[in-house]
């Protein structure tokens, strides 16, 4: 059997992880990319139900979440909250850690993120 990392590399290398962004509005939908762009770049260790991963099996997990999400996100907050948050068959919280930060929860790390690149964008 595959181990869920590689599963999750697999997959996506495959093409098999759409775009089911969709749904969400044109704005979210290229901030959603960027925050998993940025995710992806980090460098930092991405911790599902206790397991570590790295930030490219994390991207690829959130991207595998937004596929089967459908229709039922329209902003890149119902992203956070909704998929990039927790685990939806624990409830346990996604963790992050990244060098010379404190272990924090995604959403934090997300909401941060997304409140540089909003700030960032009107600054242009």
């Amino acid at each position: 059997m595959m181990n869920k990392p590689i599963m999750w590399v697999a997959l996506a290398a495959a093409g098999l992880i759409g775009s089911a962004q969709a749904a969400l509005d044109p704005d979210s939908a290229h901030e959603v990319e960027d925050l998993l762009k940025r995710m992806g770049q980090s460098g930092c260790t991405f911790v599902h139900n206790g397991d570590a991963h790295t930030a490219k099996e994390a991207v690829a997990h959130l991207r595998l979440k937004l596929e089967k999400a459908g229709h039922r996100l329209r902003t890149t907050e119902d992203f956070i909250d909704q998929l990039a948050s927790k685990s939806n068959l624990t409830g346990r919280p996604y963790l992050l850690r990244c060098v010379g930060l404190p272990e924090m929860q995604s959403a934090r790390w997300l909401r941060a993120e997304l409140k540089w690149m909003r700030h960032r964008s009107a600054a242009e």
